[in-house]
């Protein structure tokens, strides 16, 4: 009875301990791109990327471009932030949002 009751607790802190794992922030491609023909990029899950006037802050799957929110991202997303300071995912335009 009591190795029972020992199996049954074990596997309660197991399951516990596997739901309780942080999902992994996702890995995407980025390219920042500055007046005069200056850019940068790469393949990254955080950091902080500067050209020229644009910034773009990537951090635990949410995107900042030049001091606002545009919303999260996926695994194997791509992200442009242009010359004109707009931000774009995958091809598609995002607007700014509120910040989480």
């Amino acid at each position: 009875m009591q190795r029972a009751v020992a199996l049954l607790l074990l596997t309660l802190v197991a399951a516990t301990l596997a739901g309780c794992r942080k999902l992994s922030t996702p890995t995407v491609s980025y390219e920042v791109r500055g007046g005069g023909g200056g850019f940068t990029k790469g393949i990254t899950q955080d950091g902080s990327f500067i050209v020229g006037d644009n910034k773009l802050e990537l951090k635990d799957g949410h995107i900042f471009a030049n001091g606002k929110y545009y919303g999260q991202v996926k695994n194997g997303d791509s992200i442009l932030l242009d010359t004109d300071r707009q931000l774009y995912v995958n091809g598609e335009k995002r607007r700014d949002m509120p910040g989480p």
